[in-house]
């Protein structure tokens, strides 16, 4: 996962993602590959002595430095580890492929956090090693100009890009009226603008044609 620039809303993105798969019942692994200012450690409130780079460097095992999130059994965090001096090297080498494989054969989803795309090279380098790349973006943050040229970028480099993410968006803005808001989501608007009661009765006849039809 990565974005255009920086504070775009994508570690919390994708924080927020894992927790939702591990909560699924999937095993889920976070990484931290910004290797330049990770922020996944301090999320999970968990330690980042140790982490990616030091299961590169082989100062510890995999197993060791993976570490568990306090209510969510099903979630482990590999932090960042102590900051190399070149990270786009070090993200390149056999060995960080290697690692990946290992990491994607202990769970059913790893989900990798990077550094944005525009700044440095990082990001394009790990859609590399990854099955499939997600842009993060900002509504009144993130310009056309700059999103535009973070997928042109990674077109560039054939990264798996699936899609990208909207954050910011608020229900009463044009890009959240007829959908769901990021962070709850938000009734439909014929429901919306009837008051509870329509809600109510509309989740009634929901419920009726569920019936209807199993």
């Amino acid at each position: 996962m990565t974005s255009p620039n920086a504070s775009e809303g994508k570690t919390t993105t994708l924080s927020n993602l894992a927790v939702a798969f591990a909560a699924s019942g999937l095993r889920t692994v976070v990484v931290d590959c910004d290797l330049r200012r990770p922020r996944l450690h301090a999320f999970f409130r968990v330690a980042n002595t140790t982490g990616f780079t030091s299961v590169l460097l082989g100062n510890v095992g995999l197993t060791k430095a993976l570490q568990p999130v306090r209510g969510q059994e099903r979630l482990l965090v590999l932090a960042s580890g102590p900051l190399p001096p070149n990270p786009s090297e070090l993200l390149s080498s056999r060995r960080a492929a290697e690692l990946f494989q290992s990491l994607s054969s202990q769970a059913d989803v790893v989900l990798v956090d990077s550094p944005p795309c525009l700044p440095v090279t990082d990001a394009l380098v790990l859609s590399q090693r990854v099955d499939s790349t997600i842009l993060v973006t900002t509504a009144g943050t993130t310009t056309q100009k700059a999103a535009a040229r973070a997928v042109e970028m990674l077109l560039q480099v054939n990264a798996p890009l699936a899609g990208a993410v909207l954050n910011g968006v608020s229900v009463e803005s044009g890009y959240g009226r007829y959908t769901y808001g990021y962070s709850a989501a938000q009734p439909a608007p014929e429901a919306h603008q009837n008051g509870n009661g329509k809600v109510e009765e509309l989740g009634r006849r929901a419920r009726r044609r569920s019936r209807r039809t199993t």
